[in-house]
């Protein structure tokens, strides 16, 4: 489906007038009737709402009502605008048959022009009908599916997690799936995103409702349900962290190692079994075989029929997974099926700010509105997401994975992989350098520069790094394209499990303990050395290794990419390599929401209490002075008036005892 630019070049789009009233659960006070028409004409006017609402007062209701009521009436004239256009362009094209003012060349060309239109719009109409029709189609199969027996999803309970991995052994390569995806950096990354000419799929303008937390999501949720709009499509979006039901998978905790675990058990590993074998032993035909690890609810027989469910009735994300249990179907998969069909979607707004995050959800920015709940701390949120920071133990292990990996498969890598690999693993060496360490020794040894602290600007960084020759963009787009992080992940697993190092004491030899003897007499500790140091009793601390360091290390290489005033990068070296930290500090939030405000319809900020105004005024929305007439505010006080609240100080209750809440008195059946 076009985009809005594209729809008002070919049809132009009529202005929705502000209603006058709107549908609420009850009659709303003044200050709810206003929130709601300031919202409305905002988000039809395309503005940057900053909304103030004092907590009590109806907030998420008055959103809810006048932001989807916007959304009905902007559907119902996308639909009605389309159909006018044809018409008119339809009896443009009789009216240019029939003039004879042009010559035949300059006819030809209009009508041609003419005729493409229409059928632009014809493509139009068709994706919206169908897009349409499948809604009906989804609604009255879950009908159906209500006059029937409600479920039979039990009868695999007795099964779950006991799937057993079949391996076949015989003529595959288990080393193949660590090798690098082939990397072309003049390849298109959007390849994917290619639609045909022939076939355009509908997507409207949708609604994403962002908040903190979860809990704040699902109470939107609730409200959702009691206004007159119940029958909207709402999508809520989460993390695998929250949408998992796989208990394999949860175990793992960290979201990183649950994202590729995920990711691992739903891809097809190829196998070289042989179906025909020559009379000498040689293979002559293979086949692939089918995923050697699969997940129990990664079935999209089960996943559609979820995200079906999900399209005709209301649900928070905990009612997703409990209905996911129920049926064994992917509440993460079935929520983002489910987007296409969605008018609402909600979303912790990390999700949003997050490029990287956002891409991979599949939020579209363009043409849709955006409101933000709760925003009055967004900025500082913007610059914790978008700041990073690492250790030299992690870099140290990072650098050692890394030469392990490459001297393993270098042969087997292409020339394009094996040079941005060696790239990358000159860039680690030499942030392990300015820790005062040695590329390729334990993270141990001793620092050869004195423990200081300073304040870099990226620009300096890379100069003083001596990396500064390097294209920091196209490491962090072969970090993703190659999917180095997993791959390096899998192959540490196999071959190098994770393990606890401890600093090891050396073992003093007979003369080294004499000495030491001597010494402790003259200070007069009174202590004898213990001859055997294998009994030492100090505690030592113990180092969990991570398999997977070279996540972190990469968002830090990635943070290299802002702008040199963007940010600053402290770096701090202390005695030990291991222990000396890089961390890069975000100083312009609003460059990373630069895009959203760029592409998006429209963005709403709402909250309690927005001050300082001018913190979203100047620093999110008109950060180049190009949107000053595209911000508007809103501010209104309680729903309650001044003169209906009378203040008392009551000092003692009926039975005359005097008032105290103190902890000591919490018990106290008197003063209860």
């Amino acid at each position: 489906m076009p985009d809005g630019d594209d729809l008002k070049g070919l049809i132009g789009e009529e202005k929705l007038e502000t209603p006058s009233t709107f549908s609420f659960p009850f009659t709303p006070y003044g200050i709810q009737h206003d929130f709601m028409t300031e919202l409305y004409s905002a988000i039809e006017g395309k503005k940057l709402g900053i909304f103030e609402s004092p907590t009590g007062t109806g907030k998420t209701l008055s959103i809810i009502c006048g932001a989807v009521r916007w959304l009905l009436d902007h559907e119902n004239r996308e639909w009605t605008q389309l159909k006018l256009a044809l018409e008119s362009l339809t009896m443009k094209n009789e009216e240019t048959n029939n003039d004879d003012d042009d010559d035949w060349i300059t006819g030809q060309a209009k009508l041609a022009e003419k005729q493409h239109k229409v059928y632009e719009i014809n493509k139009m109409l068709k994706s919206l009908e169908e897009f349409n029709n499948n809604i009906e189609k989804i609604k009255k199969e879950q009908e159906v599916k209500k006059n029937k027996v409600k479920s039979l999803a039990t009868k695999t309970l007795n099964q779950k997690n006991s799937i057993e991995i079949e391996k076949d052994k015989d003529f595959f390569d288990e080393e193949s799936e660590f090798l690098l995806e082939d990397y072309d950096q003049l390849s298109s990354v959007d390849d994917f995103e290619e639609i045909s000419d022939e076939k355009v799929q509908y997507e409207g303008v949708k609604i994403y409702f962002c908040s903190r937390t979860h809990s704040q999501l699902s109470q939107f949720v609730a409200e959702l349900k009691k206004s007159p709009y119940s029958t909207s499509r709402i999508i809520p979006l989460a993390s695998r962290q929250n949408y998992c039901i796989n208990k394999t998978v949860k175990t793992l905790k960290n979201v990183t190692l649950m994202n590729e675990r995920c990711l691992e058990m739903g891809k097809q590993k190829t196998s070289q079994k042989p179906t025909k074998v020559s009379s000498v032993g040689s293979v002559i035909k293979k086949k692939k075989s089918e995923t050697l690890c699969k997940c129990l609810y990664n079935d999209k027989d089960k996943i559609q029929s979820l995200a079906e469910e999900v399209t005709t009735e209301l649900r928070d994300m905990e009612e997703l997974v409990n209905r996911g249990d129920q049926i064994s179907a992917c509440p993460y998969y079935a929520s983002r099926e489910s987007i296409k069909y969605a008018q609402i979607i909600t979303l912790p707004y990390n999700t949003l700010l997050h490029k990287s995050t956002r891409e991979a959800s599949g939020i579209r920015l363009e043409g849709n509105v955006f409101i933000i709940d709760e925003a009055h701390n967004l900025l500082d949120t913007i610059g914790h997401i978008h700041s990073s920071q690492i250790n030299g133990q992690q870099l140290t292990h990072s650098y050692s994975q890394l030469i392990q990996y490459k001297n393993k498969f270098e042969l087997r890598f292409s020339a394009n992989n094996l040079l941005h690999l060696n790239q990358l693993i000159y860039v680690i060496g030499k942030l392990i350098n300015m820790l005062g360490g040695t590329p390729g020794v334990s993270y141990t040894e001793n620092s050869r520069i004195k423990v200081e602290s300073k304040v870099y600007t990226l620009e300096n960084f890379v100069h003083q790094a001596e990396i500064d020759h390097l294209n920091m963009f196209t490491l962090v787009d072969f970090f993703k394209r190659s999917k180095i992080g997993q791959k390096i992940r899998g192959y540490s697993e196999k071959y190098m499990p994770s393990v606890s190092l401890q600093p090891i004491k050396p073992k003093l030899s007979s003369l080294q303990t004499f000495l030491k003897e001597i010494e402790a007499k003259k200070n007069n500790k009174g202590k004898e050395l213990k001859k055997d140091e294998n009994k030492h009793t100090e505690p030592q601390v113990t180092d969990i290794i991570s398999n997977n360091p070279l996540t972190p290390v990469m968002a830090f290489i990635e943070s290299l990419t802002n702008c040199c005033e963007d940010g600053r990068i402290i770096s701090t070296t202390q005695p030990l390599v291991g222990k000396g930290v890089f961390k890069f500090l975000l100083l312009n939030p609003a460059v990373h929401f630069k895009e959203i405000v760029d592409k998006a319809r429209s963005v709403i900020v709402s909250g309690g209490t927005m001050e300082p105004i001018s913190e979203f005024k100047d620093q999110l929305f008109n950060f180049n002075g190009d949107n000053s007439d595209r911000i508007v505010h809103f501010s209104c006080g309680h729903v309650v008036p001044p003169d209906h609240i009378l203040p008392l100080i009551v000092c003692s209750g009926p039975t005359g005892k005097q008032l105290d809440f103190s902890y000591q008195e919490r018990t106290s059946i008197k003063m209860v």
